[in-house]
């Protein structure tokens, strides 16, 4: 990493070089400049984060370039000229109709001569209090109950299912919204806990016996199901790796993965068997590699002239390299099985709406609220994900109505 042609990077290691080579530094002096070098190092680490080697999103990336408003074929944004608008049609039947006529008092002296009149509709917004907003999503949350339970059997018995979870505020403590979600169904569910005791509670996990995509998080590994690992994970912790790690192993490993990828797309989405052989082969022979670059530590640091208790600290690319060697066939069983994705970007898109509401909000006043988000929100992204406008499925519900895909064996 450079920051003003400085390369910071060289300039570390440079000094870590002298440090061990001085023999004349105190012991004190030496320990309080290793400390120095280790805040340094993770200050740029961190600085160095963008949203193409971690979990950052792109808003948050460091000098950001702005795309152009224009599009690609040079016109500037929102409607062009000659296009057909969109607006409220008139209503056949009006509440009122006002005839304003004209004051021939007012008008300039001339001639004048009826050439008709222009019609105007005015539609008056109800104004409508928090307090019946309110009610109004708790009846939605009270008629939704038969949805609640069958979006899970749904999601239950699929081939297929993607889960993630996120936390949000909840009147100022801390708590989490569960997502499960394939391509027909969505369900949210709020909790306190983050693990697997709100897991077990929400029940569909438990009971899931299909394929299980996420993003390596340990408690989903509990349940006795087929897994498959979010390679877009991968793929930026593997950009990390090799920015600020120095580790080529890792370079090699995301243009792998992306080649593989490529290559699955182009098979309609399974690979045959002798050419995903030869990329599990290409596989390991990068984690051999990686094995060479980047060993596991064998000395344990010493504080006081005795070593320190406790498992040796791994750095970050061991922590990764060990996982895809472990977790192999997790991570490629997107070129064989075509119904597993290469990430889990379902998962993500559908509890983006959270963070939206989270933004906006700032938080949930209480657990009711969240319940009540949740299941409305579900609501309406398993509608939407079935072609049905979120107006019609609000008007079905609100008369006691359910939609025909809640009775179809999808």
């Amino acid at each position: 990493m450079k920051i003003e042609n400085i390369d910071v990077n060289k300039t570390l290691d440079s000094a870590r070089k002298l440090l061990e080579e001085d023999k004349n530094i105190s012991p004190s002096l030496r320990a309080v400049f290793e400390v120095l070098l280790v805040i340094i190092t993770l200050f740029m680490n961190r600085f160095n984060l963008n949203s193409k080697n971690s979990s950052k999103p792109p808003s948050k990336d460091p000098n950001r370039e702005k795309r152009s408003k224009e599009n690609l074929l040079g016109k500037k944004p929102g409607g062009q000229k000659g296009h057909a608008g969109n607006n409220l049609r008139p209503v056949e039947n009006p509440d009122e109709i006002i005839i304003i006529p004209v004051d021939k008092k007012v008008l300039p002296k001339g001639e004048y001569q009826d050439v008709g009149y222009d019609v105007r509709q005015v539609i008056n917004i109800i104004s409508v209090s928090s307090g019946s907003i309110f009610n109004f999503n708790k009846e939605a949350y009270n008629l939704l109950e038969r949805f609640d339970g069958t979006v899970k059997l749904k999601l239950i018995a699929a081939a297929v299912m993607h889960v993630d979870e996120t936390g949000i505020n909840v009147n100022g403590k801390n708590a989490w919204i569960h997502l499960a979600a394939n391509e027909l169904w969505t369900y949210f569910f709020p909790h306190k806990k983050r693990g697997s005791i709100a897991m077990d509670e929400i029940g569909i996990l438990p009971l899931f016996q299909g394929t299980l995509i996420h993003d390596h998080w340990k408690p989903y590994f509990i349940y006795q199901c087929i897994h498959a690992l979010c390679n877009a994970h991968h793929l930026r912790e593997l950009q990390r790796a090799y920015e600020q790690d120095n580790q080529k192993w890792a370079l090699d490993m995301r243009v792998l993965l992306i080649e593989i990828n490529n290559a699955t797309k182009d098979a309609d989405g399974s690979l045959p068997g002798n050419i995903a052989n030869e990329y599990c082969e290409k596989y390991r022979a990068i984690i051999a590699a990686g094995e060479l670059e980047c060993p596991p530590s064998e000395a344990k640091q010493i504080v006081n002239g005795k070593k320190k208790r406790g498992r040796i600290k791994k750095s970050r690319a061991r922590n990764l390299l060990e996982r895809l060697a472990s977790f192999e066939k997790d991570t490629l069983r997107f070129m064989e099985d075509v119904d597993v994705p290469f990430t889990n970007n379902l998962a993500e898109n559908n509890i983006r709406m959270t963070k939206v509401q989270q933004k906006i909000s700032g938080c949930f006043r209480s657990m009711e609220g969240a319940y009540i988000f949740c299941r409305v929100r579900s609501y309406i992204s398993t509608c939407r994900k079935h072609g049905m406008p979120v107006t019609t499925a609000l008007k079905m519900l609100f008369k006691g109505e359910m939609p025909d895909f809640m009775h179809k064996d999808n």
